[in-house]
């Protein structure tokens, strides 16, 4: 997650989902449908309009909740931690920080436990419905199928690996 959208507003949120959706959205019209230019384009806009605010409030509610689960760390400490993957990287130095980011490992847990069956359920059937239509209609769709594959494969991999990295933050301080 970058820093600059950790802290942007709701309607920057809703350009920076909106605009790369609605991109995509009108090149699968064209290219996948077979669409003119400009019924791909005008598709696109309207559901980048769509899109952009709903995932810009969804950004923005995930945002709000990994700074609360940061919590009372220094603001240098709660940017730094926020804004960085806690799924990589060197184990941080500072007790504070080590902290921060435990919390906020347990917080995404807490959250990715809690959708777990839902995703599970919903993008198995996304998957199928996917794979039906790649199979009876445009090859285009086999693309949808693999980014609907990864997700999937996302939703089983990822807590194990946030698990792992939360027990190595608990352990203490790298090495010198």
């Amino acid at each position: 997650m970058n820093e600059w959208l950790l802290t942007a507003s709701w309607w920057q949120r809703a350009l920076a989902m909106g605009v790369p959706s609605a991109a995509a959205i009108a090149l699968v019209l064209r290219l996948g449908e077979g669409a003119h230019w400009e019924s791909a384009v005008l598709g696109g806009l309207v559901a980048g309009l769509v899109i952009g605010p709903a995932l810009g409030a969804m950004v923005g509610r995930q945002n709000r909740s990994r700074l609360a689960a940061v919590g009372d760390a220094p603001d240098d400490v709660r940017s730094r931690v926020a804004a960085r993957s806690t799924l990589s990287g060197p184990v941080p130095a500072d007790p504070a920080e080590r902290a921060a980011t435990a919390r906020l490992i347990d917080s995404q847990l807490a959250e990715m436990r809690r959708r777990r069956l839902f995703s599970l359920v919903s993008l198995t059937g996304v998957l199928g419905w996917t794979t039906y239509l790649a199979i009876a209609g445009s090859p285009w769709l086999w693309a949808a199928v693999a980014a609907v594959a990864g997700l999937l494969v996302l939703v089983l991999l990822v807590p194990g690996r946030l698990e792992r990295r939360a027990r190595l933050l608990r352990e203490g301080a790298p090495p010198a």
